[in-house]
């Protein structure tokens, strides 16, 4: 629903659904699922809202810590590899040389035929 209402520039509707995360990973008691909205949901859905805010530096911030416990939320990995390019082009559009560098070989380890893209 993030990825919809962001696409849709409802900035109410991502509020509120961001809020609701936030009140249910507060306190996830035994909550296996509200326990990974704390340590992965809530900052993958940050790192959302901050690329459409159009801030890459703060999205690296958010996913770099996460990127390998994504999986934990499960889906498909055409699903998973959304948020992993999502990181990629955070990393190609943000302030750092490193990140720049280290996106790029990323890319051209993951996925042979882009080399001659970047």
């Amino acid at each position: 629903f993030l990825m919809a209402s962001l696409g849709a520039h409802d900035p109410q509707t991502t509020q509120e659904l961001l809020t609701t995360l936030r009140d249910a990973s507060e306190s996830p008691g035994e909550n296996c699922q509200h326990l990974l909205a704390q340590d992965v949901g809530l900052p993958l859905c940050q790192a959302l809202v901050e690329a459409e805010d159009g801030n890459p530096d703060r999205v690296l911030e958010l996913l770099l810590p996460i990127r390998y416990r994504i999986v934990q939320l499960g889906g498909s990995n055409a699903q998973r590899d959304v948020f992993n390019q999502l990181l990629i082009h955070a990393a190609l559009n943000c302030t750092s040389s490193v990140h720049k560098n280290v996106a790029r070989g990323k890319v051209s380890l993951g996925h042979p035929g882009w080399n001659a893209v970047v």
